[in-house]
């Protein structure tokens, strides 16, 4: 006797995975120590490092015009004025844009930072001109040389696919009705 998981119960199942919220990640990094936890502030003094920058998530699946996105957030800020990092960051899916100006990250903030953060909103946010980035798919490059300002950017990725969460839990689903028929048949 076959024992299969009833029709409405598999539809019940679809459609609790298709309301899971997104998750993301950043997948690796160098030159950046990912916080697991948003700092209470990124102002200027708060993370100060002259070896590493930092980088931590901020809204995620947030939408923005008609595209769901997620932001993280980079603040290099050296104890010694002048210092220089270069580094990469890589992301689980494809980065869409990058706010590295102060209107930018100002503007981005209020859609896309978290209430819980004090960010550095002055005309010193930003990158300065000696900065360089670049990006490629789901990874950021970046030399960071900071003067006497605290160089920041915001980078938003896009959200990953729902359906591939939903293949995910349909071949657990379908792990559970095979371990089912296994116990029954001893």
């Amino acid at each position: 006797m076959k024992h299969l998981i009833p029709v409405a119960g598999l539809i019940s199942a679809l459609v609790i995975i298709s309301t899971l919220p997104t998750s993301a990640a950043i997948l690796g990094s160098t030159s950046i120590t990912v916080l697991p936890v948003p700092p209470v502030s990124v102002t200027a003094g708060s993370l100060e490092s002259d070896t590493t920058a930092f980088a931590f998530a901020e809204q995620q699946g947030v939408t923005v015009g008609s595209t769901s996105v997620n932001s993280y957030f980079l603040s290099f800020d050296p104890v010694t004025p002048g210092t220089a990092i270069s580094g990469s960051i890589t992301f689980d899916t494809a980065i869409l844009g990058i706010a590295d100006t102060q209107p930018l990250l100002n503007q981005s903030a209020a859609v896309t930072g978290l209430s819980s953060v004090s960010y550095n909103t002055s005309f010193a946010a930003g990158l300065e001109t000696s900065n360089t980035f670049s990006f490629v798919g789901n990874t950021l490059t970046f030399t960071l040389k900071a003067g006497t300002n605290t160089d920041q950017i915001r980078v938003i990725t896009a959200v990953p696919e729902p359906t591939s969460m939903a293949g995910l839990a349909l071949l657990s689903l379908g792990g559970l009705a095979l371990g089912r028929r296994k116990k029954q048949t001893v």
